[in-house]
């Protein structure tokens, strides 16, 4: 980036008196100014100018005078004394941007600056559209200095298509790496990689809100799931319904007696379902087999059961008769009472 001596400038000496017919030396940053550096009339710098530069009658620059990047400067009075020195001026090479101009390739892109460049400069922006799509990765070479390899999100190569016909790409050098670095990229299918994105809490999900920006679901607990709430409300996580559930031991049956079972669901359940399980070969059923019976019971015998519960315990009422349940014979399907002792009793329920 060029940086400019201003010809508004008046230099004094230390009595305030201006600096008549002397003398400006230009020199690089941090060193002697009196070692010339190159300088010029023109924001260009295409035409060079004597270093060093004289003072006219005001203790001014006769003319504007143009350098690359920072400098150091010292002004000599007549007698060619130093009045004033500063070894660290102007603006640094690393700030700008650079036009590319003659822009040729889709892998191996070669280009021109708009002032032509010997050097590389870190962290200096080269922007150019691009003349073809690419095909792979690419690298960029400007005015013949040497080709570098262009990378995206760092240390990435492009593939193909990241770079299309006519459009706007800009570079920056990175001299630590001896790259350009893509910095003008959009985010590209399958770009964002976990590593990439933005820590959270453990189990936290990503939702978007009524204004359609990113938003979390708070942490759930264990076997609850993600619930919408309809538009312009956040989805939340609930417990969904039958998702604890309790199966009591096999019960004996006795006529008449009141089973207390509890169930630990924390709320009373939801569901209930007992079943008569085989212990002794009956009626077509075998061992293990299961019949699911109804609640109720038959007026006229007593039989069959009533369930009720609350949030510790189910229980369970059976009917007085000796054989307290009837069902189907699993082969005839004719209606049977059970003998009591063939079968347990099982309880079910879900909250």
């Amino acid at each position: 980036m060029a940086a400019i001596i201003n010809e508004e400038t008046q230099y004094l000496d230390s009595s305030g008196t201006p600096i008549v017919n002397g003398f400006i030396y230009i020199g690089e940053q941090g060193a002697d100014p009196r070692v010339a550096k190159d300088i010029f009339s023109d924001r260009a710098l295409t035409l060079a100018l004597l270093n060093p530069q004289r003072t006219d009658e005001n203790g001014r620059s006769v003319n504007k005078i143009w350098t690359s990047g920072r400098y150091s400067i010292e002004i000599a009075n007549s007698l060619d004394a130093q009045q004033y020195i500063e070894l660290d001026n102007g603006e640094g090479t690393n700030a700008g941007t650079t036009a590319l101009d003659n822009v040729l390739g889709a892998d191996t892109i070669t280009a021109t600056a708009s002032t032509t460049i010997t050097a590389y400069s870190d962290k200096e922006q080269y922007l150019f559209t691009a003349a073809q799509t690419n095909t792979g990765a690419a690298t960029l070479n400007i005015d013949s200095i040497g080709a570098k390899s262009v990378l995206k999100n760092h240390d990435e190569a492009i593939v193909a298509g990241d770079f299309e016909a006519n459009q706007v790409v800009i570079v920056v050098y990175n001299v630590t790496d001896d790259v350009f670095e893509w910095t003008n990229q959009g985010i590209m299918d399958n770009s964002i990689t976990l590593a990439k994105m933005a820590g959270g809490t453990d189990g936290n999900l990503i939702t978007y809100d009524a204004s359609g920006d990113p938003a979390f679901v708070a942490t759930g607990n264990a076997l609850q799931v993600l619930t919408s709430n309809g538009v312009g409300a956040a989805p939340t996580m609930q417990t969904p319904i039958f998702s604890k559930s309790f199966t009591s031991s096999a019960q004996t049956i006795t006529a008449a007696a009141l089973l207390t079972l509890a169930h630990s669901l924390s709320a009373a359940p939801t569901l209930i379902q007992i079943a008569l399980k085989n212990v002794t070969t009956e009626y077509g059923w075998v061992t293990d087999d299961e019949v699911i019976v109804g609640f109720g019971g038959e007026s006229a015998a007593s039989r069959g059961a009533a369930v009720y519960s609350d949030a510790t315990n189910v229980y369970l009422r059976i009917g007085s008769a000796a054989n307290s349940f009837s069902i189907l014979n699993k082969t005839a399907g004719t209606i049977i009472n059970i003998t009591n002792a063939n079968w347990k009793i099982v309880v079910k329920a879900w909250t």
